[in-house]
């Protein structure tokens, strides 16, 4: 590998949002760091693992007077229908059964995320903008007990 040949690739990295890479040419090794992204990528990762911490410990937590409402597809959260709009809705609203309590954008798609249940909405448990995936819970309601 020559110096012009590390030079164009510390160059194409710096200019990517790679994290880091690791090339090999024949029998030469270098790892090139693109720091800014590497910060910012070890923040997502530990945001993520906040999140699936909070994922199970709410799967853990319900019971009879709590109901977690989940996302039925995959893209990223909405709380609003725009980015001018107030949040559908806000910790201590109530909602009923059929509310649209907030959206994921998929393929250039609003999708409803519709409440199975009627409640007074407990917690919100991601911000708007977050990856969802099928199940992921997005609203903590509080019901009541029949």
């Amino acid at each position: 590998m020559d110096i012009q040949h590390i030079q164009d690739m510390v160059s194409l990295v710096a200019h990517s949002q790679l994290a880091e890479v690791e090339i090999t040419v024949q029998g030469d090794s270098i790892r090139i760091k693109n720091s800014q992204y590497a910060t910012l990528h070890n923040n997502q990762l530990s945001r993520s693992n906040v999140k699936d911490t909070a994922k199970q410990d709410v799967d853990e937590v319900t019971n009879d007077n709590t109901y977690v409402i989940k996302s039925t597809h995959i893209g990223r959260l909405k709380l609003s229908a725009d980015a001018i709009s107030e949040p559908l809705v806000k910790v201590g609203d109530k909602v009923q059964q059929g509310d649209t309590v907030a959206y994921v954008a998929c393929m250039a798609q609003l999708l409803p995320v519709i409440a199975d249940k009627a409640g007074c909405v407990y917690s919100i448990l991601l911000e708007d903008n977050d990856k969802v995936e099928y199940g992921t819970p997005i609203i903590k309601l509080t019901i009541k007990s029949n």
